[in-house]
Order: C-alpha cells, then structure tokens, then sequence
C-alpha cells in the first residue's frame, strides 16, 4: 500500500515559530456549510485556517466525470478552461440540464466557493488558490445509476477513448491533481492501454486521486476469487434478460430487487450449482413473481481501475486510492436485508477495501450542490459513494500544493498517508482516527501542527430568545469547550439592517449576550482562548422575531404623493416606545410591535376635496400569513394651511407580531 521511505521524503524545514502560531477558525457562512459533517471529520476548517495567510500559488485541480455545471455560482472564477471529450466540443459555460449531477457533486466538494449564498444553499469549499478544470468523458445516457451500461461495447470503448484523451489533456495544459470519482473492475490487461498516459502523469509529476469504488468489496480477494452478481427481477422489465419489447429499452434494468454480491467462495453449494449452469429461477417477494440468475459480475484476476494502478503490473506511486467512511467513522456500506444469517456473506454496496486503499474519507450521506435550474431556488443534496470522498482529498492535496508547490507527488502522497493505520484500511476495519485529516497532512509537510486545539463548536450560534419586557433579544453560543484549557473572551458583534455595528466582549465563561435591538439583525461571534486560539461562528440572522425592527409600512395607493403624520394610541404599548416616522410617498415606520395589541389613528393628508374614505389594513405575517382589518368609514377635515384634506381613520387594532401593515385609501 505505502512505499517503504515515503514519508521521510517529506522532512522539511518550517519556522518553529510559524508552526505553534495560533489557529483562528472561521466557520463559513455558506447556509449548508453547518451540514457539511465531513469539514469537522476531517479538520477541514483547522486546516484551512492553518494555511490561510501562507502565500499561495494557483492549483489545477482536473475533475475527469461527468458534467459540471459551470453557471452554478459556486463554480464562479474557480475554473480553467476545460473540454467536452464526450462530444469533443468546448465546454459548455451556460446550464446543461438532462446531463447527470455526479461531476457537479464532486466539484462542489473540491471547490466550492466559500461564503458566498448560491440561493440560500451554498456550499463552504477550500482555498481560492485551488481552480477546477472541468473535463466532461460521460453523459446521462452512458449511465445506470452510478455505473456505466454494460450493454453497448461501442458506449464503452467511447468513454474509454474519452477518458485517455482527458488526461492527457490534463497533463499538457498544467493540472498537477486530477480526480477520477470514477472506475470499473477489469484485468489488467484489459487496463493496459491507460499505462502510457498513466506513465506521462508520474513524469510530470501530477498526482492522481481516485475513488475505491462502491461495491462494498474486500478488493485483494478479486485476485484468487470470482465476484459473483445475484439479480433478481421484474421478468416485465423491457431490460430484462429475454424480453421482447421494443420499446424503452436502454439497458438498465429498474426493477432490481433485493440484488447483492458473494465472493464465489462464500456461494453455498445450491447457488454454486446455479452459478455454473446459469440456472434463471423463479421466485416469490411480497406475493408478487421475480426472476433470479446468478452471473459473474468481476472474474477472479479482475482490478479496480484506475485504483489498481497503484498495484502490480504497473505500479505507479503516484496514485492516491479513497476509501470511506461512514458518519460515525466507521466503514462506509450499505446493510443488507433479510436476517442476519441469510446476510453472513452478502454484499449490498458500501465502500471497497484492502491493500490498494491508500486512505479514507467521508462517504456517506454527504453534503453536495444539487443542480440548479436558472430561476429556480438552489439546493444541496445528500449523497452517499467513494465518488465524494476522493474530491475532498483531491481538493486537499492541491491546496497543499497551493502552499508548498516544491513537493512532489510522491511527498504530497505521504503526507496524506501520515497517520493512517495500514491494517484498518486492508481489512476496512475503518476508525475515527483512520479518516483523512487536512491538519495531519499539512502537519506531515511541515506547516502547522496535527492537532490544532481552538475552541471546539458543534454548529453555530442558537436563534435568539425574545424577551418582550427587556426589549431585548439574548443570543446563545454553542462552543462547547476548550481541548487544552478554558475559554477567555467572546467578542460580539451585532449589524442591524441597516449596516449599524455594535460590538460587545464578555468574559469567556458567559456563553450568552442580551441586546436591546431594531432588527433584523445579524450576529457573529468569535471565541478566544487562553493560547490566543480562535473561533468564528458562522453567523445568525434573526429574520422575524423581537430581534428584529418591526416594521409596519402604511402604504397608499395612488398617483400622488402623500405626506404622513400619525400617532399611536395605548394598547399595552407605551406610545413613547413606538413612533410613526415622517415619510414621503406613503411609506411610514413603527417599530417594536412584535407581540402587541396597539391601536393605530392615522391622519392622512391627501389633495383630494371633501366626502368620506373607506380604507383597508393589511396586516402581513412572513411566518403566520396575513389578518386583514377594514375601516369603513373616515371623518374628513380641511386644512387650512395647506388647503388639502386631512383623513383621520381610527379604531384599527390588531396584535403585530413583526409585521408588514399598509393602508389603502379606497376613495381615490
């Protein structure tokens, strides 16, 4: 698995001081960047802050998949040129909708852009320094589920062709990571023709990581055993084995029912028979008819490539092989049903395993940008596979490159190799402390330490409490501690909707701050501790509550200008507390009305001459929906001075709750 000397390669020199230099975390603001699990399992935020104020040179990182959404902003000014090699043509900058997400997934999580809001879904990725460059070898159509359709040998040997031609591609034009979320079980024979292309990657010293691939395999017993395939069938399936339509057939069968996979050695001696006769039989599932075959999904001999590169014929040191982890940070796979006994040796999916497995990173249920439809909300999306682990390792090894781009592939390998448990990664018998870690690996090359210790968190700062009496809202951090001694200081800092700052420091055993606010407003934090460690929260915006400026607007209606006064009558409001400003064109303010019942009188001074007014209150809740209130009727008086109409419209109450309130004049 790991070349004997390989990490005293990396053995360099750094500043001892630049290494005990303090962390400061900043938690990204990114709105799913608190459901990015894997930044936490693999101190991705430590690592990042390790390397931010190093000088940096600009990375390419080449994502060899299927289409990238380029219009996504997440994508925005982090990518080079690229090529579509399925239909050999430049890549596509706008939208390509009805293509498969899976590029879009792994290059969000290589290099997502950090605090930017892509419509409330966005997505924290490592440094700036780090640029895809998007190379597209596969389209929907070549696809079943997260396979390539093994009906069509042209489709094939045309992603095969794709595939060589994009990493030489990568190669000529200065990539020096690619990632390859991508690969199949094959001899190597079969995988022969890639042994150039592969041999020009390592003389050109570009390191390639690649994913272990999804079938949940102890990968060293392909090479004395047969991996043999259980599939069991709808028989009305166009794709099924024997059918005769001749229509929506594109070989993929969607009817698959409780498949899996056994070592053919682990076959008991019925379904050993069954195998080698290729006996299709049927069976029963919830009273309803199946077929079942047995077929030789991988003959013995077979590799998982471009994994398998790593490993005799070829060999190349250059490879870095992704296994995966679960959330726990166990091995990634996938339970099989039936009782515990009928699943002894069954394999339903989940991460592969053994020698070729260099290291392991989170795969399962992880955190991606979805694709986006332009003029639709953006989202993120939960995805399971070895495909997500080997980009966030990729993206890690070209930040390392960023900062250190003296070290070789070799050296980048090894320190990325530090620390990790030989064994546990052969038998995948996977523990917390075998998940790739950003900070061990820098830690490996020199910069920083492994183990930064600034305050830990477990999110981001809670929503905020209201306390309508105070008239003030009491926000609460969750930094839960401090790994090597206390917490000092909290520096708050509030930025009301207006762009107005106040900031407030406490002392670091207080982990709550009270603020007689005009909302909305938003918050951030950053905790200190004793070693000059810091913490960012990613900040809270209190968007509807008692932390918030309440605003009631008192709009009206027409093609003429209007000037506002007004007073607020007693509820249980003091009027001294809430005030109507003087506004032009119909727009006026009160604030603090959340959770009161005040009643409103509103004089309106309008051009209009003379009669009666009838108006109507609208009263617009974000979160509760819209009360409407009407006034029928209004007493209307002269103004002398102006020799305009004043409208006096009273007896409108209600309870406001952090609301929208307008008045329409329904005379004009």
């Amino acid at each position: 698995m790991h070349a004997a000397g390989l990490a005293a390669a990396v053995a360099l020199t750094v500043a001892p001081a630049h290494a005990a230099a303090p962390i400061h975390v900043v938690e990204p603001s990114d709105p799913a960047a608190s459901n990015q699990w894997h930044l936490d399992a693999m101190r991705a935020l430590e690592g990042w802050a390790t390397v931010k104020d190093l000088s940096a040179t600009t990375t390419t990182l080449a994502v060899i998949d299927a289409n990238i959404e380029l219009g996504s902003p997440e994508m925005r000014d982090r990518t080079v040129t690229g090529w579509d090699f399925r239909f050999d043509q430049p890549y596509a900058t706008a939208w390509i909708l009805g293509n498969t997400l899976h590029g879009t997934f792994v290059a969000s999580l290589a290099a997502a852009s950090t605090g930017n809001n892509f419509l409330g879904a966005g997505l924290a990725g490592p440094t700036s320094a780090v640029k895809v460059m998007p190379l597209r070898i596969v389209d929907e159509s070549d696809l079943c589920g997260t396979g390539v359709r093994g009906d069509d040998p042209t489709r094939t040997q045309t992603i095969t062709t794709a595939t060589l031609r994009a990493l030489d591609y990568a190669i000529d034009r200065g990539a020096k990571v690619i990632n390859m979320s991508l690969g199949t079980p094959t001899t190597p024979l079969a995988a022969e023709p890639f042994r150039a292309v592969m041999q020009k990657a390592r003389d050109r010293g570009v390191l390639i990581v690649t994913a272990s691939g999804n079938e949940g395999i102890d990968h060293d017993r392909l090479a004395s055993e047969d991996l043999v395939s259980i599939q069991v069938y709808d028989p009305a399936d166009p794709d099924a084995p024997g059918s005769t339509a001749t229509t929506a057939r594109d070989g993929c069968l969607s009817s698959m029912a409780g498949s899996y996979s056994e070592f053919s050695g682990d076959l008991a001696a019925d379904e050993r028979t069954k195998w080698q006769n290729g006996t299709v039989e049927d069976i029963t599932i919830d009273g309803k008819p199946y077929k079942r075959r047995y077929i030789t999904a991988s003959p013995r001999g077979s590799k998982s490539y471009p994994g398998a590169f790593s490993e005799a014929p070829f060999n190349f040191d250059n490879i870095v092989v992704v296994t995966g982890s679960n959330q726990a940070g166990g091995r990634w796979k996938t339970p099989c049903p039936g009782t515990p006994e009928e699943a002894r040796t069954r394999i339903c999916g989940g991460a592969n395993y053994g020698t070729y497995a260099d290291v392991v990173a989170p795969s399962e249920g992880v955190i991606v940008t979805a694709q986006v439809i332009p003029g639709t909300p953006g989202t993120w999306s939960s995805q399971s596979g070895t495909s997500f682990g080997a980009p966030m390792v990729a993206g890690a090894a070209a930040l390392l490159r960023s900062v250190r781009p003296d070290l070789t592939p070799q050296q980048i390998k090894a320190a990325m190799l530090h620390g990790v448990s030989d064994a546990n990664l052969r038998t995948g018998n996977i523990t917390p402390s075998d998940v790739f870690s950003v900070t061990r690996m820098l830690a490996a090359a020199g910069i920083g330490v492994a183990d930064p210790k600034p305050p830990t968190s477990s999110g981001s700062i809670d929503a905020p409490t209201w306390n309508a009496a105070a008239r003030t809202s009491t926000f609460t951090d969750d930094v839960t501690s401090d790994p090597d001694g206390s917490i000092t200081r909290r520096d708050w800092t509030f930025v009301d909707a207006e762009g107005r700052t106040t900031r407030v420091t406490s002392a670091g055993v207080s982990t709550s701050q009270s603020f007689p606010l005009n909302g909305p407003v938003t918050t951030t934090l950053k905790v200190t501790d004793g070693a000059g460690n810091t913490r960012t929260l990613r900040p809270v915006t209190d968007p509807v509550y008692g932390a918030r400026r309440d605003i009631v607007k008192l709009r009206f209606d027409g093609a003429r200008p209007y000037a506002l006064d007004g007073d607020l009558l007693s509820g249980n409001l003091a009027a001294s507390q809430v005030g109507l400003q003087k506004t032009v064109r119909g727009t006026g303010t009160m604030r603090n009305l959340a959770g009161q019942t005040v009643t409103v009188t509103v004089d309106v001074k309008t051009n209009l001459v003379g009669g009666n007014a009838s108006g109507t209150v609208e009263v617009r809740d974000p979160v509760r929906g819209t009360l409407t209130l009407t006034v029928s009727s209004a007493t209307m008086t002269r103004d002398t001075a102006t020799d305009a109409m004043a409208v006096r419209k009273t007896g409108l109450t209600g309870t406001f709750t952090g609301l929208d309130l307008s008045v329409r004049d329904t005379d004009d």
